[in-house]
C-alpha cells in the first residue's frame, strides 16, 4: 500500500492529465504496490469528484476530509 500525501497540480495545470500521470508514474516505477491510500478536503469537490472518477471509494470521513481507498489487485 502506498499513502500519498500533498499530491497538488497548479491550478493553471487542471485538466491536463497531470495528476493523473503523477500517480501512475508512481505505480510504474513500483509495480508491486497493490492499493493506494490518500486524504482529501471534503470542501474540494473538484478533486473529491476526479477521486471517484479514477476509480478510488471513500472509506472514511471525518468532519473536514475523506479518505479514499483504490486496490490495484
Amino acid at each position: 500500500t502506498v499513502y500519498l500525501a500533498e499530491l497538488m497540480t497548479a491550478p493553471d495545470c487542471w485538466g491536463q492529465g497531470l495528476g493523473t500521470k503523477l500517480i501512475y508514474s508512481i505505480l510504474e516505477k513500483e509495480p508491486k504496490i497493490q492499493k493506494i491510500l490518500l486524504v482529501c478536503e471534503k470542501a474540494n469537490t473538484k478533486t473529491v469528484g476526479y477521486y471517484l472518477a479514477q476509480g478510488f471509494l471513500a472509506i472514511n470521513e471525518d468532519p473536514g476530509y475523506i479518505t479514499f481507498l483504490k486496490t490495484l489487485y
